[in-house]
């Protein structure tokens, strides 16, 4: 059904894209002159009708008409088929967040080692401000007391 749903998209994307240059190449003022270099089947009427006919034939044909048969003639078993597939993805998303959490748990250990980049960079940043701050305050109070004697 799914492949149904994407071949009438296909072809109502196609219709669209052939009834907006349909409009622009008929167009008096928009494309006087020919200026948007339309082609004979860009002009002609037939061809939209063949789009047309693609997407919405009356028969077994349309797209339109084999996804509305499909939709109609769903089978049960088909169903139970869907309920089986839910089953395993549901199972397939409890497996993926065990192993979510298992992998935080690593990426925890990892990220916490002293060994690690972060670690090493927030060493640096810190022993930086220290120091920033600690020669701020030598240099403040030096200052001070030199300007105090004077």
């Amino acid at each position: 059904m799914l492949n149904s749903a994407n071949t009438v998209l296909a072809d109502l994307n196609t219709f669209n894209e052939k009834y907006a240059r349909y409009m622009e190449c008929n167009d008096p003022i928009l494309n006087k002159e020919n200026k948007l270099g339309c082609t004979d089947d860009d002009k002609d009427i037939s061809t939209l009708n063949k789009s047309y006919t693609k997407l919405m034939n009356a028969t077994d044909n349309g797209s339109v008409q084999q996804l509305f048969k499909k939709v109609t003639n769903y089978k049960y078993a088909e169903v139970e088929e869907d309920h089986i597939n839910f089953d395993n993805i549901v199972n397939q998303h409890t497996d993926v967040v065990s192993l979510r959490k298992e992998l935080d748990e690593k990426m925890k250990i990892i990220n916490g080692s002293s060994d690690s980049r972060y670690d090493d960079s927030k060493k640096k940043l810190d022993n930086t401000m220290f120091n920033s701050i600690l020669l701020s305050v030598i240099v403040t109070s030096s200052l001070f007391f030199i300007f105090k004697k004077i």
